[in-house]
């Protein structure tokens, strides 16, 4: 009889905080180009703007979720996903995400490539999973389509605490977790402390 998996949220949380959202993670320190679109668009698939979780996404519907075509001219200039998602955050995420937009809008035959891009990247980090391939004549070629898996909606649901305009103060910019990182090396060290207190007393008494 199998046990049945027990998983406490704020846990895979924290493991998500510090591989891939903390300050020193390869993430957001070497690899942090394309990680910037993935978080936008994790941000969005939690978003109550992504209602068909079975639905697959391609390079186009990324696009879509900037309000640009797929020559990376604006669609929706007044209304859309991208402003109602901007609509959601604090000012400081807002215009973050407005600059990443802007450069696919000012380089669109590379920056918009980045994007068919990011959908293995998505992959890769076990954030989706793939429901087309892509070209069968080439392995390296990105997927032609994903779709965002549970794990990919719970690091949303991270982006949308710490950087919504309704977040609570402990949430914001991942206070909780970073607070949460710092008891934990607290605890580690002070058990290395008893451990070698231990020995010490143990050693002194032997000799």
């Amino acid at each position: 009889m199998d046990i049945p998996s027990i998983k406490i949220r704020f846990v895979e949380k924290l493991k998500l905080y510090h591989d891939y959202l903390s300050p020193n993670s390869v993430w957001e320190t070497q690899k942090k180009d394309y990680w910037k679109h993935e978080k936008i668009i994790l941000l969005w698939a939690f978003s109550d703007l992504h209602e068909h979780l079975y639905s697959s996404v391609d390079t186009n519907r990324l696009l879509e979720i900037y309000s640009l075509d797929k020559e990376g001219e604006e669609i929706n200039s007044c209304s859309g996903q991208f402003i109602e998602l901007q609509e959601k955050m604090n000012i400081d995420y807002r215009e973050e995400m407005n600059n990443l937009k802007q450069d696919l809008k000012l380089n669109s035959g590379k920056e918009i490539g980045k994007l068919n891009f990011v959908k293995g990247n998505l992959v890769v980090k076990e954030f989706a999973v793939v429901t087309e391939e892509g070209s069968p004549r080439d392995s390296q070629s990105p997927p032609k389509r994903i779709r965002i898996n549970a794990k990919g909606l719970l690091l949303g649901e991270m982006l949308y605490e710490a950087h919504s305009n309704n977040t609570k103060s402990y949430f914001c910019n991942f206070r909780i977790y970073k607070m949460a990182m710092g008891l934990l090396w607290s605890l580690f060290l002070i058990a290395i402390g008893i451990i070698v207190m231990q020995l010490i007393v143990l050693i002194v008494e032997i000799y």
